[in-house]
């Protein structure tokens, strides 16, 4: 996608200093909480010494991959 043809309201990502495009952290996410949670959120995130969009995205793929590791040992298993 060139300048022209990129809209307004995407800013332009920079690639140059990335082997692999793909790492460019460009796909978003929306969440929703309840204001319990996001005051939990918010305080662990403080704990942590982090921003609570960092905090959730380290918890988040963290998870994720515990998750994967989960299934390939059910999946060796069988």
């Amino acid at each position: 996608m060139n300048a022209s043809s990129r809209p307004s309201n995407q800013p332009r990502q920079d690639t140059t200093m990335y082997a692999d495009k793909k790492r460019v952290k460009a796909n978003k996410l929306m969440l929703r909480f309840d204001d319990y949670e996001f005051e939990l959120i918010n305080a662990m995130a403080a704990y942590q010494g982090e921003q609570p969009s960092v905090f959730l995205r380290e918890l988040v793929l963290r998870e994720a991959a515990l998750l994967n590791q989960n299934c390939k040992q059910m999946l060796s298993a069988k």
